[in-house]
C-alpha cells in the first residue's frame, strides 16, 4: 500500500538541496513506515534547519514540497490565504489520486483540504490525525471547524488524544509514541538512579512561547518563599518567539536558568537524565511526547490539567497537575513538591506511566486498528 502524508510539519532544504523534517514527527512516520510499500510526505519548506530535523532512514519515505499556504493570527491575515488555496486543493487532490490511503495531520490548513477531500472523494481511505486538544473548550475558528467535518467523516479514521464521552465510532484514541522499548528501558536505568534528596533541578522542553506558559513559569518563583533553597536551577530547552523576553524574566529571579537553543534528542535525553521535575504550564495542548519523555527519565510532571493530561498525569500519584497556568497556580505545585517527601514514589509511577508511550505499542495499534479498519 502507498501511503500520502498531507501536513503542515516544518520541512527544511540542506546543503545539497534535499528535505529535511521535524525529527520528533519524522520517528513517528518511521517507526509505521513497515506497514506500507511507500510514503509520500507533502509539507511546507520552512527554510534552514534550524537543528531539529533530520533526512528519513527508511528508503520507502520520501519527502515532497507542498506549495504553502499559511494564514496569521489576525483576520486579515488569515484570508490572504484564500487565493493560494486553489492551487493546494489541486496538490492535495493528486496526492488523494496517486495514494491507497491518505493521511492528513492537523490541525492545519494542509489538513483542512485533506479532510474535505475525503467527504467528497469518498472511493479513498482516509486517516485523520488531530494533534490538537479535542475537548478544548473555545478553540480557535479552523479548530473548530476541523473537529465539526471529522466527526462527520465517518468513512474515515481519525485518531486523537483522551478517551472522551460519547466518542463515535470513528474516533480512536491512541497515546502519542516518544520512544523505542529500548529507548525506554536505558531511561529507566538512568532514571532509577537519580537521588531526590537535595535540591532539585527542573526542566521545561518545548516552545519558548506564552502558549506554553514560559514568562508564567519565571514569573511564579516571586511567588515562593526562597525557591533558591530547594531548586538546583532550571533548564530551558528550546528556542521561540519570546526568548528575549524570557531571558530578560531568568535575570529577575534567583533561581540559575540554563538555556540551551534548539537541541537534539541526544541532547534533550542528557537534560531529562539529569532533571528531576518537567514543568509544562501550557494553555492547550494535545499531548506533548515530552510529558512520555522526562517520565521515562524519572522526571516528575508539573503539567496543566488540559486535553487529555488528566487522563495519564494523576496529581499526587505521578506528577502534579495546574488547574490553569498562572504564576500562582505554578509556585502552588512547586511548593507542593518541594515539601513532598516521597520523590522518589513519584518519579517511579512516571516511569511506569510511560510505558504506554513506546513506539512498538504505537505501530501495533496503527496496524490493529487504523490500517486494518479502513481497508476493509
Amino acid at each position: 500500500m502507498r501511503l500520502g502524508i498531507i501536513s503542515d510539519t516544518p520541512m527544511y532544504l540542506d546543503d545539497r538541496s534535499e528535505l529535511e523534517v521535524y525529527e520528533p514527527t519524522l520517528r513517528e512516520i518511521e517507526s509505521v513506515s513497515r506497514l506500507f510499500v511507500m510514503i509520500n510526505w507533502f509539507g511546507y519548506i520552512e527554510g534552514q534547519n534550524p537543528g531539529n530535523a533530520r533526512k528519513p532512514k527508511p528508503s520507502n519515505i520520501k519527502l515532497i514540497k507542498l506549495p504553502r499556504t499559511v494564514g496569521g493570527n489576525k483576520l486579515v491575515e488569515k484570508l490572504k490565504i484564500l487565493p493560494a488555496l486553489p492551487r493546494l486543493f489541486l496538490s492535495v487532490l493528486r496526492v488523494v489520486k496517486n495514494h491507497d490511503i491518505i493521511h492528513s495531520r492537523g490541525p492545519s490548513v494542509p489538513a483542512f483540504v485533506c479532510i474535505v477531500l475525503s467527504l467528497l472523494y469518498r472511493k479513498k481511505k482516509y486517516w485523520h490525525k488531530y494533534a490538537g486538544n479535542w475537548m478544548e473548550p473555545n478553540p480557535p475558528f479552523m479548530y473548530r471547524i476541523q473537529k465539526w467535518l471529522l466527526l462527520r467523516a465517518t468513512n474515515t479514521c481519525v485518531t486523537i488524544n483522551g478517551v472522551w464521552p460519547n466518542q463515535p465510532m470513528h474516533i480512536v484514541s491512541l497515546e502519542n509514541p516518544s520512544f523505542t522499548e529500548i529507548e525506554r528501558d536505558n531511561a529507566i536505568l538512568a532514571g532509577s538512579r537519580k537521588a531526590f534528596s537535595g535540591p532539585l533541578t527542573l526542566c521545561f522542553a518545548g516552545l519558548i512561547d506564552a502558549s506554553k506558559g514560559v514568562q508564567a513559569l519565571l514569573k511564579s518563583f516571586s511567588y515562593m518563599h526562597k525557591p533558591e533553597v530547594g531548586i538546583e536551577k532550571l533548564i530551558l530547552a528550546g528556542h521561540g518567539p519570546a526568548m528575549e523576553e524570557v531571558k530578560k524574566l531568568a535575570a529577575g529571579i534567583k533561581v540559575p536558568v540554563e538555556f540551551t537553543g534548539y537541541i537534539q534528542r541526544q541532547e534533550l535525553d542528557e537534560i531529562y537524565m539529569k532533571s528531576h521535575v518537567l514543568l509544562l504550564p501550557s494553555r492547550t495542548e494535545g499531548f506533548p511526547k515530552v510529558i512520555a519523555e522526562a517520565a521515562s527519565f524519572g522526571c516528575i510532571p508539573v503539567v496543566t490539567d488540559v486535553s487529555s493530561i488528566g487522563q495519564y498525569v494523576l496529581d499526587g500519584i505521578n506528577g502534579f497537575l495546574l488547574k490553569d497556568a498562572r504564576p500562582e497556580s505554578i509556585s502552588s505545585a512547586l511548593e507542593r513538591l518541594l515539601s513532598n517527601q516521597d520523590l522518589r514514589k513519584l518519579s517511579e509511577e512516571a516511569m511506569t506511566m510511560s510505558q504506554l508511550f513506546t513506539y512498538e505499542r504505537f505501530t501495533d495499534a496503527i496496524a490493529n486498528r487504523v490500517v486494518n479498519n479502513i481497508i476493509e
